[in-house]
């Protein structure tokens, strides 16, 4: 067992104890994604199981994509969590119900959706809906990149196309367009 702060030293401690299964928070400091990479390449007998605050997550496709194992949410409670972990050991994908849809809403890679705007219709791509989607729910630039596997300046591009394309002022003003289409 052990505890890291980052992905450099997620991956040092994975790399030094060579664990069966290796929680990563899908917030870590420095980039989950990179350090499940890195871990997937470097370690591949150490199964890699992500937690993340939603079940929900636009992350979910990537992160299997980088070798993980599984992603889960991390309000699951403990029985199913320990459950999910122990079939992870035994090769099973740790990936709750819930998620299901979300995996595969992004395998099916849906170009574009349309959000309705107060001057009609407009579409985003895919990449811009999923940062559209963490921008609604309160995430900031590095949290996005962080969940997403993108870097904050690539962030920003996709903020700023979404803020353009729905015709908003700002990014709060974007948030309400994307709130109001929801309902």
């Amino acid at each position: 067992m052990g505890e890291a702060t980052d992905a450099a030293s997620t991956v040092e401690l994975a790399l030094a104890r060579r664990p069966d299964v290796c929680l990563v928070d899908a917030a870590l400091p420095g980039n989950a994604l990179k350090a499940v990479a890195a871990i997937a390449r470097q370690a591949p007998q150490t199964a890699t199981v992500v937690l993340a605050a939603s079940g929900d997550s636009p992350g979910l496709l990537a992160v299997l994509q980088r070798g993980a194992s599984g992603y889960l949410p991390k309000d699951m409670g403990s029985v199913e969590l320990a459950k999910a972990l122990r079939a992870t050991r035994k090769g099973e994908p740790a990936l709750c119900r819930a998620m299901v849809p979300t995996l595969i809403r992004q395998v099916q890679k849906r170009p574009q959706r349309r959000i309705a705007t107060p001057e009609g219709l407009t579409k985003l791509s895919l990449r811009e809906l999923d940062v559209a989607e963490l921008l609604s729910t309160g995430h900031g630039t590095a949290e996005i990149a962080g969940q997403l596997g993108l870097s904050p300046v690539t962030v920003r591009r996709h903020v700023s196309s979404v803020v353009r394309k729905l015709g908003a002022p700002d990014r709060q003003a974007a948030v309400l367009v994307l709130n109001r289409s929801r309902r």
